[in-house]
């Protein structure tokens, strides 16, 4: 199933923050570049919701991520993430994806599969974030940037019954939500430490949601151009909405560390 969000809007989207960067590109000079590649190890925790096909008007009910679905493991995925400092603005994007399968118990139904069935689910997630920042403070070492932004989401879950394979359930979102950002950083030449919290309440066509992103990574410089990071990611997503004529809900939580290294100039 796909969410009832329209590719034109996603095209909107992307136009409008494409047009943003080359804006930024084409006025500023003086450009600062932090390119950094590593590995991240996620958790997702929380519950979904999907009602039957034939009883669409009432509420989902809860199945718990890890012990209804099974998916309890720590996913592992690369992670990259690009920063563009100017002098008016700044851009910074970053992506992961992560997977898993597992194998648990319904306590309540999903969708058109009954509740006590031992099921076998997968989970496939995408994530793109880009930002755009203005510096409002800047005290030297010390710099707070508000700006704009967009969280990219691509979730894909499929549960299926043991013991009858053909009865089987898909969910398939693609949300790209908007976000006001702030950036907090503290630089010490050696020692970076950079903070990003992004959030936003927002009811688009089907779909009500709220998204708390933050991001906290630490940079050490031991070399000219070279930095080593670690760092922590917390996403929180509370939506519910229509798929297909079905209710669905969810509220999820998804955290984990990062680490690697890069390049800055």
């Amino acid at each position: 199933m796909e969410a009832p969000l329209r590719s034109s809007m996603q095209r909107r989207l992307v136009s409008a923050t494409s047009s943003l960067i080359l804006l930024t590109s084409l006025s500023c000079s003086g450009l600062g570049i932090n390119v950094d590649a590593g590995y991240t190890s996620l958790e997702l925790s929380g519950d979904l919701g999907l009602t039957p096909s034939a009883a669409s008007t009432l509420p989902p009910q809860r199945v718990d991520i890890e012990e209804g679905f099974g998916l309890k493991d720590a996913m592992s995925s690369a992670y990259g993430r690009v920063e563009v400092e100017a002098v008016i603005a700044r851009v910074v994007a970053s992506g992961f994806q992560i997977d898993q399968t597992g194998r648990g118990a319904l306590s309540v139904q999903f969708g058109d599969i009954p509740l006590s069935t031992p099921i076998e689910s997968s989970i496939d997630m995408r994530n793109l974030k880009g930002e755009i920042l203005f510096d409002l403070i800047d005290l030297g070492p010390v710099r707070i940037s508000p700006g704009i932004g967009v969280d990219y989401f691509d979730l894909q879950l499929e549960s299926f019954s043991l013991a009858v394979p053909t009865l089987r359930e898909e969910l398939d979102v693609q949300a790209p939500v908007p976000l006001l950002f702030v950036q907090a950083e503290v630089d010490l030449g050696y020692f970076n430490l950079v903070a990003d919290i992004g959030g936003m309440k927002a009811n688009v066509q089907d779909i009500d949601g709220t998204v708390l992103d933050v991001e906290v990574l630490a940079r050490f410089r031991p070399l000219d151009h070279v930095e080593l990071f670690a760092g922590y990611r917390y996403v929180s997503i509370d939506a519910e909405g229509i798929v297909d004529g079905q209710n669905y809900l969810g509220d999820l939580v998804l955290s984990g560390f990062m680490f690697g290294g890069g390049i800055y100039f």
